[in-house]
């Protein structure tokens, strides 16, 4: 949680120490939720550090977890950072398709707030192309 609000406060430095340590500590405890989530969170400040493979690779191991542990609310979350990060490569069309497919999950799960955010940054997406 801590790390989650240093990386709010771009506090890097301080972020990336308490994410470290939080998915150092979800392995250790093979807590398959709390890793997903370190991971995601961890990969979000590997993009703000603009280290697009660390984050490519924290997301794929975040993916896949929440694929094996059918956590579509988390899956949904990894697709649109999944976004994020293939928006600032400057990967236009894959970046919409993450931010779909993110969109599509929260629809079925009915997350419809969360929905509006991810059609929100297609849109934005479509009007800087």
């Amino acid at each position: 949680m801590t790390g989650t609000i240093q990386l709010i406060l771009d506090n890097f430095a301080e972020a990336d120490a308490e994410l470290q340590s939080a998915l150092a500590e979800f392995e250790a405890l093979a807590d398959l939720s709390g890793m997903a989530g370190s991971a995601v969170r961890l990969g979000d400040l590997r993009v703000r550090q603009n280290d697009y493979d660390s984050a490519e690779k924290l997301f794929a191991t975040a993916r896949e977890i929440y694929m094996r542990t059918g956590d579509r609310n988390g899956l949904a979350i990894c697709h649109s950072s999944l976004g994020g990060l293939r928006r600032k490569q400057g990967r236009l069309q894959e970046a919409m398709e993450n931010y779909s497919i993110a969109e599509e999950i929260l629809t079925a799960i009915g997350n419809q707030k969360a929905a509006s955010k991810s059609r929100e940054l297609m849109a934005r997406l479509r009007n800087s192309q």
